[in-house]
């Protein structure tokens, strides 16, 4: 599962979060497909989430990367 996957889910769901951030469904729709959230909206993401007492930190939208590249 990518990061934006879990971000959004620990939101309740692609609804829910474009309900918590004041954006059309096929906007995190198109993230969580993507498997990214672009980096001028995680701030705003990250927001959302703290004011709703989500467990998330600025470490989960900028996964640390592995000797090998891949995303851990």
């Amino acid at each position: 599962m990518s990061y934006a996957q879990t971000i959004i889910e620990k939101f309740g769901g692609i609804r829910a979060t474009a309900a918590a951030l004041g954006r059309a469904p096929s906007t995190v729709r198109g993230w969580k497909v993507r498997g990214t959230i672009p980096d001028a909206e995680k701030p705003v993401v990250l927001d959302a989430a703290l004011r709703r007492g989500l467990p998330l930190s600025r470490d989960d939208f900028w996964p640390a990367q592995t000797p090998e590249g891949a995303t851990r």
